[in-house]
């Protein structure tokens, strides 16, 4: 299954997670984070956790509309 089509649906939010995390470890394990005292790296690393924030909120449920609105 593939995490940008992945939505909550009739799971709970914490299975909704996991599930994501699951497969954002396994791209990991084909995309590391590269180790780098660099600027440039902690910025792609923060705009990484950014994208996966913002998918995992715009696959919650309808009920969970407002969140969306806070990120």
């Amino acid at each position: 299954m593939e995490s940008s089509s992945l939505n909550q649906g009739d799971i709970s939010v914490t299975d909704y997670f996991t599930k994501l995390r699951v497969i954002w470890d396994e791209l990991g394990k084909f995309r590391p984070d590269h180790v780098c005292t660099c600027n440039s790296f902690s910025v792609i690393a923060q705009i990484k956790r950014e994208d996966q924030a913002m998918q995992f909120l715009c696959g919650l449920n309808d009920q969970y509309n407002n969140m969306s609105l806070l990120y």
